[in-house]
């Protein structure tokens, strides 16, 4: 059984607030730990499924999921073909690539990780509100949406900052949340972390072992140490 290195030197900041106009570009206006996985763009070999190695300076990027790369030219690209990737290694981290998820690895054993996934949410509204009876303009417009069944979070780069009727200069207040979900993925698939069946489909060898260590020791299915913890017996069973 192995433990992943953590990529995180320092706590993220998780949440917070920004003043923001039309036009401004968001990426510019939010922090890095709330974008990006790694601290910062790293050299890495990523894997694909049919065998082959590539080598480039990425990172991944929370809002969507997708891989970032830095180009020749020093421009930050988006990646294609990212369904053909296996597993990334960047020095110490190895992250898999399962269901259209970038997993960073916590802890494996025999092809079953603990992972994570950040999900970024953010919302605005005007900064000072105005009687607008006769507008259809909400109060707060959610830009990251939550999907369920661990489907993608779209990013839609084609809402609106403000409606046209706005003028150009108004000031909008854009708030940021970043949270975490610990998962487990085995077989190519995704199994929530925060209870006990998860682990039982991940590893069915002696349940009746499992479900006793989760209950004597009160496993906290929300705290990593006690996942990764729960997730190191198991693979030794």
């Amino acid at each position: 059984m192995e433990t992943g290195t953590d990529y995180r030197v320092s706590p993220r900041q998780t949440s917070g607030s920004v003043e923001i106009r039309r036009g401004d570009n968001l990426e510019k206006k939010l922090p890095s730990d709330v974008l990006y996985l790694l601290p910062d763009f790293a050299d890495a070999l990523v894997k694909t499924t049919d065998g082959n190695v590539l080598s480039g300076k990425i990172n991944l990027f929370i809002p969507n999921h997708t891989l970032r790369i830095i180009a020749e030219n020093g421009d930050t690209l988006e990646a294609v073909g990212t369904e053909m990737i296996s597993t990334i290694n960047a020095g110490d981290i190895t992250v898999h690539h399962v269901e259209n998820f970038f997993l960073p690895e916590l802890a494996e054993s025999n092809g079953a990780i603990l992972s994570e996934i950040h999900r970024l949410t953010i919302e605005y509204e005007p900064l000072a509100q105005e009687d607008t009876t006769d507008s259809v303009r909400p109060d707060k417009r959610i830009l990251y949406l939550a999907l369920n069944n661990n489907d993608l979070w779209k990013f839609d780069v084609d809402v609106p900052i403000v409606d046209n009727r706005s003028p150009e200069n108004e000031v909008f207040i854009m708030t940021y949340s970043l949270t975490t979900e610990y998962v487990l993925a085995k077989d190519g698939k995704i199994y929530p972390a925060d209870r006990l069946s998860s682990f039982l489909k991940v590893f069915p060898k002696d349940k009746a072992a499992v479900r006793a260590l989760a209950t004597n020791f009160r496993t906290n299915f929300t705290n990593r140490e006690s996942l990764i913890g729960l997730f190191e017996y198991c693979s030794e069973l």
